[in-house]
């Protein structure tokens, strides 16, 4: 689940959250912290782009307000 799912509904027609899409973006986000306790970088051993497109993406979600909390 993309957070442009999430989000663009939201900032483009000021329509509520959709809870599936919210609940979909919440098991994607368990699973890209799952995935970043064993490894430091998304895509590579290394930074990469990946890397900064995750990180854009999370922001966006902070200043949609959010909860990311529960990732450390």
């Amino acid at each position: 689940m993309s957070t442009f799912k999430f989000q663009h509904p939201q900032l483009m027609s000021g329509e509520d959250a959709d809870e599936r899409k919210a609940n979909a973006l919440k098991q994607s986000l368990d699973y890209l912290d799952l995935f970043l306790e064993k490894t430091s970088h998304v895509a590579a051993n290394h930074l990469t782009i990946a890397d900064f497109s995750i990180l854009a993406s999370v922001t966006q979600l902070e200043g949609m307000d959010y909860r990311i909390t529960a990732y450390p």
